[in-house]
Formats: C-alpha cells, structure tokens, sequence
C-alpha cells in the first residue's frame, strides 16, 4: 500500500496519524519542509503588523511576505523551492484564515499557520507559539487566556485544511486544561511552555507531524516481521510483548497483525536506530517473559495479586497487606481533606485580613485627624494658660486695692478664673482620650501584623 496516496492515507486507523500524514503530503506541497523559523520571523516583521497582530494583512501583503520567506529559502538551499510553492502557500493560508472570504488574513493567523507547518523542531515551535500568545499580554512574560484562545483559535484550524478537523477535540477543554488551578487571569511563560509540552489533545497532530518529519530518512537495520521489509524505513514499532518483533510504519498504521502479534499488544515507536545496549536490554526484558516457565510466571503473578488485593480465606502475610495499603489509602484520604480544610481556612484568613488591613487604614486617617485636633487643642491650652497667668500677676499690682474695693469687678474675675479652671479640665480630658485612642490604635496595628505574618507561614 502506498500511504502517499490519498486512499492509502484514508486507510491509516489511527486518526491522530492519519491527520498528521496528511499534513506531512500538504506540507511538501507547500515547500514547507524546508522553510524554518529564521526565514518566518524576519519576514513577517517587515509587515509592520508586530505590535497589533489583529492587523488585517491584503493578498498583496501576505503574497510579498511568502515571496520574502521562499527567496531567503533558496539563498540558503538552492534548488529546493519551486515558483509554485508561494502561490500555494498564500492560497493554504486563505483557505484556511479567510472563511468569510473578505480577502484578508490577521498577521497572528499567518505566523501561527507557517509556524505550525515549518520544518524546525518542536521546541522552537512550542517557544515561538508561546512568543505569539504572549503579545497579547499587556504584563511582559505573561500569556492570557485571550491570547492563548486567538493562538489555539489558529491551531486547530490547520487540520481543517485536510477535513480532519473533529478527532481533536475543542479550544476551550483545552484552554481550561492549561489554566486549570490557575486563580490569576494570566500564566508565566513557562507554564504554557511546560503545558504544550505535555501533548494536550487538541495539539496531538503537531508532535505527530514532528516525527513523522524527522523520521522519513531514517534506516532501521532490522526486518518487518509482517511484511519483511529490509531495512525498515520511517517510523518503527517493537512489540512490548512479544521477543523481537518489529513492524514498519505501513504495517502498523493499517492494523496488520500476524499469528504471533496482535493488533492490541503494545508497543514502543522509535524514530532513529538504537545503540546495540538499547537493542540488547530490549532483547532481555522481552525474553524474560516470554521463555520463563509458565508456571513460575503465574506464581509470581499470584503472589503480586495477592500483595496489592487481599482475599478471603489468604495468608497471614497477605492481610498485614492488604491492612497496610487500607491504612495508607485512609492517610492519603484524610490529607486530601486536611489540604482542603487548610485551603479554607487560608482564604477565610486572608480575607479577615483584607477587613482588618482596610480598618485599620480607616484607624490611622482617624488618628492623624486627632492629633490635628490634639496639636490645635495643645494651642488652645497654651492660650489658656497664658489668659490664667495674666489676671494672677494684675492681682499682684497695686491696682489690686482698686479692684478690691469694687465689688462687681471682683466677681467677674472670679467667673472668668472659674471658667478657665473648667476649660483647662476639659481640654486636659480630651488628651487622655487621645492617648487611649493611640493605644487602641497600636494595639489593632500588632494584630494585624501578627495576624499577615502568620497567614504568610
């Protein structure tokens, strides 16, 4: 079966290799597989579109920019790009960015698509993806959900272009598959670097395509045990059950199986030839299971079954197990419970903290506006004071005797003196008021510090 032939691609059974394979013929269509990041980049930053990657880019400017990427393509590689490939480059991009038909493509679109179908490995894809998702982030190092949604937006419009675009799943399981446990509305970098590479399903065909790429010319010294190609050529797949069982790329992907290997046996894909230590330790753990003695196998099964599931009627060692991993299941189910609780009462700490840092803020603007009034109410006190010591040294002049004989001025020097002593006292309470509410000041301060120092433990 010849699997560059559309129908030989329809009858690949796996969809993630069948997507990918069909990708890998759309991509050497294009001239693609030539074309790397270093020749992407700089041509798509004479758009002018990098600060606002929404710019919509015409047919014209997208046509010069592919035109830019192929001649740096062929200065470096000559002879590998055709006068084709451009036009069938911007005619995938339109296909794939422009279903309205309104004859423009976003500059984030055009970089996300020629990114994905680049020659260059999957880590400076994944970086560069990140880098695109990041612009859109108004805090430098940070991606949003806005920009990683625009970017996986992108994405999963490329296996559109070979109609197998319902055997990912959707954007949105998986943008809350990255964000998941995330509180903030952004992620580092490195969090969406480190998700990409954990092959979410959505991006399953990218690291796919990656292999199947890098594979195409790589020789594997070794026969098909299905079809008895030599050397085996591309992917190649040991079985993990059987002893030294090898299948090509075609077999596998068409579900061949042969007296000895099934089709749901698992197996192991490589994609370069191992070292003779790799081959060997392959060797050996593989006949280590199949030439032992039936027997011996299914004792040593029994005994591990009965270590990690406890029976009635077994040993005595069997139930000290299967007790064990009850009391380890029971301690594993009470710190899930106890995170939780502790997850509570973390929350429920700091928004009290939030209530008292807010009180006490309202504290200090109440104490500052008292010791105005304290400061002005000390002014006060001064003219007081200075009014008392007046009429006290005029009692020790000789007008003295003049005021002693007129009774009516008298009495209202003695009225003024009562008035001021009365005065004195209430300004004199007023300050032991201010002094407690000092301290009733302080004393919330210390418990609010001590009660952030301990949130933070």
């Amino acid at each position: 079966m010849d699997l560059d032939s559309i129908e030989g691609l329809n009858e690949v059974r796996p969809s993630v290799y069948r997507a990918a394979m069909k990708l890998l013929s759309l991509q050497k269509l294009c001239y693609m597989h030539v074309v790397s990041l270093r020749q992407i980049l700089p041509a798509l930053r004479l758009v002018g579109g990098a600060q606002n990657q929404e710019v919509g880019l015409s047919q014209e400017e997208v046509t010069q920019t592919v035109n830019r990427m192929f001649h740096s393509v062929s200065q470096e590689v000559p002879g590998h790009v055709t006068l084709q490939a451009p036009e069938q480059t911007c005619s995938l991009m339109y296909k794939l960015y422009d279903c309205d038909q309104t004859g423009c493509v976003s500059v984030r679109s055009l970089e996300v698509g020629l990114i994905a179908l680049s020659a260059d490995t999957l880590s400076a894809k994944y970086r560069a993806l990140v880098c695109v998702a990041e612009r859109s982030s108004r805090e430098r190092g940070t991606v949003r959900r806005s920009g990683l949604r625009s970017v996986l937006q992108d994405l999963s419009q490329v296996p559109v272009a070979v109609q197998e675009e319902g055997v990912f799943g959707c954007v949105e399981a998986a943008v809350r598959s990255c964000f998941n446990g995330v509180l903030t509305p952004s992620v580092r970098e490195e969090h969406v670097l480190s998700w990409l590479q954990s092959e979410p399903r959505l991006l399953l065909w990218l690291p796919t395509l990656y292999r199947l790429s890098v594979s195409q010319n790589v020789n594997h010294a070794v026969r098909c045990h299905s079809c008895s190609t030599f050397p085996i050529t591309g992917l190649r797949y040991r079985c993990m059950k059987c002893v030294n069982l090898h299948l090509c790329q075609s077999c596998f992907l068409t579900d061949r199986q042969t007296k000895k290997h099934k089709t749901h046996h698992p197996v192991l894909e490589h994609c370069t030839q191992p070292t003779w230590r790799e081959s060997l330790a392959s060797l050996v753990h593989s006949a280590r299971h199949a030439l032992l003695p039936r027997r011996y196998t299914r004792r040593e099964a029994e005994r591990r079954r009965g270590l990690m599931w406890a029976e009635p009627g077994e040993t005595q060692s069997s139930q000290k197990a299967s007790a064990l991993l009850k009391d380890v299941r029971n301690l594993q189910r009470d710190k899930w419970l106890l995170e939780q609780e502790l997850q509570a009462w973390r929350v429920a700490v700091q928004s009290e903290q939030g209530i008292l840092e807010d009180r006490c803020s309202e504290m200090e603007v109440t104490m500052e506006t008292l010791r105005q009034h304290n400061f002005q109410l000390q002014g006060m006190v001064t003219q007081v004071l200075s009014r008392t010591e007046t009429p006290q040294h005029a009692n020790n002049t000789p007008c003295r005797i003049h005021t002693a004989n007129t009774p009516g001025e008298s009495d209202r020097v003695e009225e003024q003196r009562d008035d001021l002593e009365e005065e004195e006292r209430a300004v004199r309470m007023k300050m032991k008021l201010l002094e407690a509410a000092d301290e009733v000041g302080d004393s919330i301060h210390n418990l609010v510090s001590a009660v952030s120092t301990h949130t933070l433990h």
